[in-house]
């Protein structure tokens, strides 16, 4: 029970910063070859870069593990059917857009609040119940298209990581016929 806690934490871990780096990554490069990235960098500062990277990385990583406690891992030299690990991937992938643009959501309508509470330079003739009901439509207009692109996102790199994890335990194999390395198969 305990090897296989360790086993899948080390898959989780790995493939959440994986996943959250290239993503991080893809969006650097389109925003690099559209030339918008100075623009982009421009209001961003060294720490709310860092706390959007560590939110990503951290719903990123959540929603991996419950992905891979839903995968059939292979047994005894079976392959796992694609179409198994490409629906846990859309499914988790799609709770994973959610949760992000969510976070993304609510972070920001705390931040108006805040704004609003600390300086109280909303605006005239405005509620401050306003702040709250536009974060509340935003994540009722964000919530099906965030699913549907982060379940994209999520059908890509679980293709990507059946792919990986193919050619891992091929290397792996060739590895253990080259002679006796005493380790334990995972």
């Amino acid at each position: 029970m305990v090897e296989s806690y360790r086993k899948n934490a080390l898959i989780t871990v790995g493939l959440g910063a994986f996943h959250a780096t290239c993503f991080m990554l893809v969006i650097v490069i389109i925003a690099y070859a559209s030339g918008t990235l100075g623009l982009y960098l421009s209001g961003l500062n060294t720490s709310l870069g860092i706390g959007l990277f560590l939110l990503l990385w951290g719903v990123t990583t959540y929603c991996t593990r419950r992905a891979v406690q839903e995968i059939p891992w292979e047994t005894t030299g079976q392959p796992m059917p694609l179409a198994n690990i490409c629906g846990v991937g859309w499914k988790w992938g799609g709770r994973n857009g959610i949760i992000f643009a969510s976070s993304l959501i609510v972070l920001t309508t705390l931040g108006f609040l805040i704004n609003e509470v600390v300086f109280g330079d909303f605006g005239e003739g405005l509620s401050i119940l306003s702040i709250p009901l536009s974060g509340l439509v935003g994540l009722a207009v964000a919530a099906v298209p965030s699913f549907f692109i982060g379940g994209l996102i999520g059908l890509i790199f679980s293709c990507i990581d059946k792919t990986l994890l193919k050619i891992s335990r091929f290397f792996f194999a060739l590895w253990l016929k080259e002679g006796d390395h005493s380790v334990q198969q995972f």
